[in-house]
């Protein structure tokens, strides 16, 4: 099962030093709970949890005072996560007592479940939420091209699973809920693996959320069958 929220509460992450996107961090004790006095003051009892992004840091005292902090902010009734942590494992040795209790956020989709295998070892009970189901924007039609997405952005080429994926929507066999498009597709194999939670989604337009979001709600409220469960994870290069 999936966990179900207020469509307006609220899980914010901590510790950019300029909100750009880049690994400069301040993760220290006093930062992340100024910080989250201010976040409470502006979301009060929509804030949901809080969570730090990005962490390259091998020093394990540093590293305890991070979870001090994300410690106390449970303790106020915050559930707590991370993601971009290189070293997992001195996060377990610095609060084995929160081992269960964090929300992980993967990037995973068909092609790869390699960044939740990087915790999971460490985190087998935590909550996965995955990121980038979408693989970067791949389209449902080769003649879509990848114009505009993060592929084309980052110069990448598309995974090898994509073309399989296409193959699978011009012919869909499941007994559910038939996926049009390659977004919905995404959403249906993230629901069939049961190691993950949730999804982050990043629509462009109002109309694009829409169609995620009612997608999504019917998802979720039935219960997917094994077959069509083996089915969709059939066709992932990772499950």
């Amino acid at each position: 099962s999936f966990p179900t929220r207020r469509s307006s509460d609220l899980f914010c992450k901590l510790g950019s030093c300029d909100n750009l996107g880049g690994p400069e961090t301040n993760l220290s004790h006093a930062a992340i709970l100024t910080e989250l006095r201010l976040i409470k003051g502006k979301f009060f009892d929509r804030l949901y949890g809080v969570a730090v992004h990005w962490d390259n840091r091998e020093d394990e005292h540093a590293i305890s005072e991070t979870m001090d902090a994300l410690r106390e902010a449970q303790g106020g009734g915050l559930e707590i996560g991370f993601s971009g942590v290189r070293c997992p494992g001195l996060y377990l040795k610095a609060a084995p007592d929160l081992a269960d209790a964090w929300w992980i956020q993967v990037k995973e989709s068909a092609a790869t479940n390699a960044a939740r295998l990087h915790y999971a070892s460490h985190f087998p009970n935590a909550t996965y939420i995955a990121y980038g189901t979408n693989m970067g924007g791949v389209k449902t039609e080769t003649s879509s091209g990848t114009k505009g997405s993060s592929l084309a952005m980052r110069q990448l080429k598309e995974p090898d699973v994509a073309e399989r994926l296409r193959a699978f929507l011009r012919q869909p066999n499941l007994q559910g809920l038939q996926p049009r498009s390659m977004n919905e597709l995404a959403m249906l194999i993230s629901v069939a693996k049961t190691a993950l939670r949730g999804i982050i989604t990043g629509p462009r337009t109002l109309s694009q959320l829409q169609e995620t979001m009612g997608f999504w709600s019917k998802v979720t409220k039935l219960e997917m069958c094994d077959a069509d469960r083996q089915v969709l994870l059939g066709l992932c290069d990772s499950q």
